[in-house]
Formats: structure tokens, sequence, C-alpha cells
């Protein structure tokens, strides 16, 4: 495998074959091995995925992915801090494997809300192919670094790109889950439930992250909206606008009332 341009990662040789043994491991588990736990907060790992350029083998058209996996500041076993590897994809595999995934797994709201701006690529490899899979890699590099998605589409991302699990995953793998049972009992910051061993950052439950979620993506498609509103219909006038309904994207939590 080639290593990426400036990058002073460890650079691992992908083997199909070491990771397809993981295939059917429950998502949860498999993720912990890379330093992925639900009490992990802003130490997540931080994933990189760029695409190098495109090469032809056997008349078809293989994309080449840079991959690149940074572990979170204080995990053990930093024996690299981080992890690199090359990855070639034909466009129908990123498109079938992946993007299929990735956009069910999220609902078309939510696919909508982070992939607006960066759609997937057209079929038939036609001009601007490379473009349209470096900014749709670059928004679902961000969906996972942000804790957009659940464990089961980080497995599914991983698993596509072959991600060579660390030598010493079973350590790592204890780390975040020790790590994901102490915070399980801490009240959430604004229900004061327990957040349990599912939350996202360690500090709200589930149910209000799920909460603020909803609210946040549908301001944000609101905002789409209007934007797409005004380009399209410059000549109605200034200040004509669609109703984006009150506030915007913000920081706001539910409140105890909304669990009725």
């Amino acid at each position: 495998a080639a290593s990426p341009q400036g990058s002073s990662a460890a650079v691992v040789e992908v083997d199909a074959a070491a990771t397809s043994g993981f295939l059917s491991e429950d998502p949860e588990q498999y993720v912990l091995q890379f330093g992925y736990s639900s009490a992990s907060g802003s130490r997540r790992p931080h994933l990189s995925l760029q695409v190098e350029g495109h090469e032809e083998e056997d008349g078809h058209t293989l994309y080449l992915i840079s991959c690149s996996l940074q572990r979170p500041i204080g995990l053990i076993g930093t024996k690299f801090a981080a992890t690199a590897w090359l990855c070639p994809k034909r466009l129908v595999a990123l498109r079938d494997a992946l993007h299929g995934v990735v956009k069910l797994s999220l609902g078309a709201a939510a696919y909508e809300a982070n992939f607006a701006e960066a759609p997937f690529a057209r079929h038939g490899g036609v001009p601007g192919t490379t473009a349209r899979l470096r900014a749709w890699l670059a928004a679902l590099a961000s969906c996972v670094n942000e804790g957009a998605t659940g464990a089961h589409v980080v497995a599914a991302v991983l698993r596509f790109f072959e991600a060579p699990v660390p030598e010493d995953a079973g350590a790592i793998a204890q780390q975040a889950s020790s790590a994901a049972s102490q915070a399980a009992a801490v009240p959430c910051q604004v229900c004061a439930q327990p957040v349990g061993s599912d939350s996202q950052d360690g500090q709200h439950c589930r149910r209000c992250l799920a909460l603020r979620a909803d609210a946040v993506t549908s301001a944000r498609v609101r905002d789409l909206r209007e934007r797409r509103f005004q380009a399209s219909a410059p000549a109605l006038g200034e200040g004509l606008s669609v109703d984006a309904g009150a506030g915007g994207v913000g920081d706001e939590w539910p409140t105890p009332r909304d669990w009725n």
C-alpha cells in the first residue's frame, strides 16, 4: 500500500482476508477496537477519507482512497499516532455498498442536512466524478468524526475501507468499554436521567440527544430550502423568503417537559 503524501502516520498493508472475520461481529464491539466509545465524547478517533486519484484495471476505473485514522489523545496503545492506508474502490461499490448504506441509515432528512452541499457522483464516471467523490467522502468523514452516525454506520465505513484492526485492539476495546461503563451513571445535564452507556458525548442521555438532533436537522433543512428558494426566485423581489420557523441552527437543548 502507498502512503498518503505528507503523512507521518504508520502505513499498513491492507489485507482483506484479515478483516473478513469481523464482518459478522456486533458493530459496537467492532468499533470499540478502534477506540470508538459512547463515552469518549471529544476524544473520538479522527477519520480522514481523500481521493488521491484513479487508475484503470481490467477495463474498470479504480478510485484510490487515501484513508487515515487518528487515535484520540490519551488512548492507550499509542504505538503510532495514526494509521494510514490506501484502498482502491470502484464507483459501483462506493455507490451500492457505502452510499446506499449511509443514506438508508441516516434517513432522508438527516442525509439531506449533512450531504446537501456534497451530492454523490453521477452514474457512468462522467467528468467531475473525482471532485464529487472528494466532497462526498469529506462530508462522510465529518459525520463520523462529529458523532452524527451510529456505531453501525461507523462499522460499515471502516469495514468497507478495510481498516486494519490495531494489534492492541483488545486493550483499546477494554479501555473504551470501561470508560463507557463509568459514564453510564452520570446524570444527563438536561433531564437528570442517567446518560447510559450509549450516550454520544457522555453528558446527555440518548433521548435528549435525539430531540436536539431532530431540532437541528429540521433547522438545517429549513435553512437549505430557504436558500434554494432565494436562489431560484431572485426576480420576486428582495426580502421575500420562506418562513424558516423560529430560530435557526443553534445550541438549544430540550427541556424536561419535552419528555411528555
